[in-house]
């Protein structure tokens, strides 16, 4: 580097200036979380009507409530799928990175092997000890939680969903984590950091206000609510409970009308 930055400056610098010039993600989701905590109690009255509907298998009823949602949704100007391009260009920007990065470490790109820091020194060597991916697995655990880059709150979720942005994913981050270079998590490391200082950061009011962003409303909590595991259970309980659905029924009653056409005609003497 020309300005005598080490590669593991060089990563972060590079990394800090490209959240800085995508803020628009962050601002964007946090408009979206906005208006769905405004209206949660009626995004959450239509998604309980559909899984009703699924159980009873009536998917004519769960397509008629479906489009109940969407008009709900864009008279609200809650618009999913403007969000969804934003996220999928940040996410091309992230992986352009990523992998340009990993691309580095292959070839081994002069000064990389020698341009770390305290234990992880070798920037294209996997980390000795597991701090690196440990702390990129805990940092995404946070940046879940608080919602930051999907603009959907975490308890908005359905049961098995959240157990796998809130669970899943920080231990498939810790897997893969443990297996890439140093400067792979550095760049992960980092990416995470800067969601949380915008999540933290949009705690305050002015941010928010400078940004035209809403703020949330607080719900009171339920206090019967369950933890995401015991949620989870009772859904996979509920689902090995279910009452027959009605093409169940249907399809039991086409099994004894054929079965019945194939009997014997019964002669009476």
């Amino acid at each position: 580097m020309h300005l005598d930055v080490p590669w593991w400056g060089a990563i972060i610098v590079a990394t800090v200036a490209l959240r800085l010039l995508l803020i628009s993600v962050p601002v964007m989701s946090q408009r979206l979380q906005a208006k769905q905590s405004k209206y949660k109690n009626e995004l959450a009255d239509y998604r309980d009507r559909m899984d009703e509907a699924r159980k009873e298998g009536n998917n004519l009823l769960v397509q008629q409530i479906f489009l109940e949602q969407r008009d709900f949704m864009k008279s609200k100007d809650i618009r999913l799928g403007r969000q969804f391009v934003v996220l999928a260009a940040n996410g091309a920007v992230f992986m352009t990175q990523f992998f340009a990065i990993k691309e580095m470490c292959k070839v081994g790109y002069p000064g990389l092997s020698t341009g770390g820091s305290l234990w992880f020194t070798d920037l294209t060597a996997c980390d000795p000890y597991y701090l690196l991916p440990f702390i990129s697995a805990a940092t995404m655990a946070m940046v879940a939680r608080v919602g930051i880059e999907g603009g959907a709150n975490p308890e908005t979720m359905p049961p098995l969903m959240r157990l796998g942005m809130l669970y899943g994913l920080p231990i498939a981050v810790f897997a893969f984590g443990s297996q890439f270079s140093s400067a792979m998590c550095v760049y992960w490391c980092t990416s995470n950091g800067m969601s949380l200082v915008y999540a933290a950061a949009f705690r305050n009011a002015a941010i928010r206000k400078f940004f035209n962003v809403p703020e949330l409303v607080k719900h009171p909590m339920n206090p019967n609510q369950k933890n995401v595991f015991a949620e989870v259970l009772e859904k996979w309980r509920e689902n090995k409970t279910n009452q027959p659905t009605i093409s169940s029924l249907k399809a039991d009653d086409m099994q004894r009308f054929k079965k019945a056409g194939r009997g014997k005609p019964v002669i009476k003497g």
